[in-house]
């Protein structure tokens, strides 16, 4: 899949490096009490599910791009690399 000529797997994995660290630092200012915490109630759960989405996207289309693109040489190894790194 594509999106204006970017591999959308470029685009998602941005998306999922980006919400997943901000969900988790709103959620630990949620716990501690304060007058934060009720305006960060649904910011934080909508961003959670966001970022979950993301993460799932970005793993989806990545597959969809080893099956779409098989490469070869020293490539396919850094690719194998990032595929192993991903399934962690």
């Amino acid at each position: 899949m594509e999106f204006n000529g970017l591999p959308l797997h470029a685009l998602v994995v941005h998306a999922a490096v980006v919400l997943t660290p901000l969900a988790a630092v709103a959620a630990l200012v949620y716990v501690v009490p304060g007058r934060w915490r009720d305006w960060l109630r649904w910011p934080v759960a909508v961003a959670a599910v966001i970022a979950v989405g993301a993460v799932w996207t970005a793993y989806l289309t990545g597959e969809d791009l080893v099956d779409g693109n098989p490469y070869g040489g020293p490539l396919a190894e850094l690719l194998e690399t990032h595929e192993s790194r991903a399934n962690i």
